[in-house]
């Protein structure tokens, strides 16, 4: 079994390559996963090591991983952010900031390196090939390392939850864009991380400390694997940045936000996160969660706000933007003449909804209405709700039942065709 760990090494360092060489994509993000998936292959080749007992016949590489540990943070994290906030450029201090911990701990390890190989066998394996528990020189630095971790993967979270937040202020249909994957990747890398702290500490006192590395590292593998499926099948999670047509990008100056805005196509495909991670955009930062806070040095009067609204539901009453399952915040505020800045302003306060419920809102209630309309007896369900604007089953379902409390079958059910003049309304 030993040598799936060294194939999921193998792997890894293929995918790095691979990553590193896209040329497509968000290539930022694509390189720091690939130095991610190289990092996760180099501690699998250490772990063959290990569990193989080759350690012994190899003692100059004994340790020689340790301080890698403090990447997988960072990187985890970096990855992340390059996503969900597409224009985002650090400088290179600041990013090699975040990797002083790595040199400090070689600094620091260097008389262990420089060691006599024979005393490095001697004081790190036992005479069965285990190796022995942590000392007091390394307990302190892991204990570091496992927090600096949680603590990279919590960010990360924390910046996931934003970027939901901020597409469904802009987008109707975000399945595509949600990073939901991104998410169970995370937890994944909680899992990983749990199971690393058994292994380097707890394990000894269990009696047990080879088997929990064996199959931590083997669990790493198979989470490499799983990456590389997902790297095929859904390409999406490497290449998330190439799932959507020409995009518009709407030149607002400052001061401006009355006015309407033109947009300028931009020739090269791109997703539409990078869209609404443009500055043109509304979203929400850490520290404007409120949308009175949010909105708290907006010009926009209550006179003009309902008077947008008034445009804006005679726009959706009569053209049925949303009837068309890429429309975005940026679309239906050219629609109405004014800006997607007091657009959004206008549905999250006067209709306390985001855009995308107020989008997928009009959409259920369209669909209601088909199901006892001539379509029903053309079309399946989930035909009518295409045509209702859902891009995908998932998606219609959640929204159908978030609106209406129950299936769209169980609706059905309940209704008679006499019914359906009234369907908008229940």
């Amino acid at each position: 079994m030993s040598v799936l760990i060294l194939f999921g090494a193998a792997q890894g360092a293929f995918l790095a390559l691979v990553l590193a060489r896209l040329k497509k994509g968000h290539r930022t993000a694509n390189r720091f996963l690939a130095c991610l998936l190289f990092i996760f292959s180099i501690g699998l080749v250490e772990g063959f090591l290990s569990v193989t007992y080759l350690s012994v016949k190899l003692p100059s590489l004994i340790g020689i991983d340790w301080p890698l540990i403090f990447l997988y943070g960072p990187l985890v994290y970096f990855y992340v952010k390059a996503l969900t906030e597409p224009h985002w450029r650090i400088q290179s201090w600041k990013l090699y900031a975040h990797f002083v911990p790595v040199l400090l701990l070689y600094i620091y390890l260097i008389p262990l390196f420089l060691a006599d190989p024979e005393f490095k066998v001697s004081a790190w394996l036992e005479e069965n090939g285990h190796l022995k528990n942590y000392t007091p020189v390394v307990d302190p630095i892991l204990f570091v390392a496992i927090i600096q971790i949680a603590g990279y993967l919590i960010l990360s979270l924390r910046l996931l939850k934003f970027h939901s937040r901020n597409i469904q202020q802009n987008f109707s249909s975000i399945e595509k864009i949600s990073l939901s994957w991104l998410r169970t990747l995370i937890f994944v890398f909680f899992g990983l991380l749990c199971m690393y702290t058994f292994s380097a500490v707890f394990s000894q006192f269990y009696g047990v400390y080879k088997e929990a590395e064996y199959l931590l590292n083997l669990m790493i593998a198979i989470a490499i694997y799983i990456m590389g499926y997902k790297g095929i099948t859904q390409p999406d999670i490497f290449t998330p940045m190439d799932n959507a047509g020409p995009r518009l990008k709407y030149d607002l100056l400052p001061g401006d936000d009355d006015k309407k805005t033109t947009p300028t196509i931009i020739k090269d495909i791109g997703s539409q996160i990078e869209f609404a991670a443009s500055g043109s955009l509304p979203q929400q930062s850490a520290e404007e969660t409120g949308q009175t806070e949010k909105y708290k040095k907006s010009a926009l009067t209550d006179e003009q706000s309902d008077e947008i609204l008034a445009r804006l539901t005679t726009v959706m009453e009569k053209e049925k933007p949303y009837l068309e399952m890429g429309l975005t915040l940026p679309m239906l505020s050219r629609m109405v003449d004014v800006s997607p800045h007091h657009l959004s302003q206008v549905v999250n306060e006067k209709l306390d909804k985001s855009f995308f419920d107020f989008i997928n809102e009009y959409r259920v209630q369209e669909t209601k209405k088909a199901l006892f309309s001539s379509k029903a007896e053309r079309f399946s369900i989930l035909g009518i709700a295409m045509d209702a604007g859902f891009n995908s089953k998932s998606a219609f379902y959640h929204a159908f039942k978030r609106h209406t409390g129950m299936t769209p079958s169980q609706f059905k059910e309940r209704h008679t065709p006499s019914d359906h003049s009234g369907v908008q309304d229940s």
